[in-house]
């Protein structure tokens, strides 16, 4: 957490000095921020809380989304990001691009781990929002598919005392069924 919020800090004090070239849109910024990433307590947590939590600031034409968007891609801040969950069998791991990955991560896993914000940085570079966004929807589904994602609202189970309370009823009506029941006679 305290690595996170000094690259945010770093990004607010480099950024308000910066003169944009290239202005990431709002949408593609907000995106990206809605990815988790896993920070120094071992919490996974999306950007955009992280952020909404932690504000590090915003310049008069840029929003705190879009400074820290510009941060990590034009100043190396994709390399500490916490964001490549990997499940061993037991648990979810989370690395960053810059991360000396396990060996029984899988090629393709590591591939796509170092590779994807170096091919994401040329989109950028070359404002291709749309592949950007693209990008952007890629590391979401992989996140999903690879980690567990604790933000994600579980499905509620009902509570021990629904539960009880519902075999209480259950217990009493059959009571009162069984004493308001006429008892049969028979005749010999």
């Amino acid at each position: 957490m305290k690595r996170l919020l000094l690259i945010l800090l770093l990004a607010t004090v480099v950024l308000s000095n910066r003169a944009a070239n290239a202005v990431v849109p709002q949408a593609t910024a907000a995106r990206f921020c809605q990815l988790l990433v896993c920070d120094t307590d071992e919490r996974i947590i999306s950007l955009q809380a992280f952020l909404s939590k932690n504000p590090v600031g915003s310049s008069d034409s840029l929003t705190t989304e879009q400074l820290f968007f510009d941060y990590v891609f034009h100043y190396g801040g994709w390399q500490t990001l916490c964001i490549f969950p990997y499940c061993d069998g037991q648990q979810a791991h989370w690395y960053a691009a810059g991360s000396e990955l396990p060996q029984q991560i899988p090629t393709e896993h590591r591939r796509y781990m170092q590779e994807v914000f170096v091919r994401m940085q040329a989109e950028v570079d070359a404002e291709r929002w749309d592949v950007v966004d693209a990008y952007i929807d890629r590391l979401l589904q992989y996140q999903r598919q690879f980690g567990p994602v604790a933000s994600e609202p579980r499905s509620a189970s009902l509570p021990i005392s629904l539960i009880t309370a519902l075999f209480f009823v259950l217990f009493l009506s059959i009571s009162f069924w069984r004493r308001k029941r006429p008892s049969v006679q028979t005749f010999a």
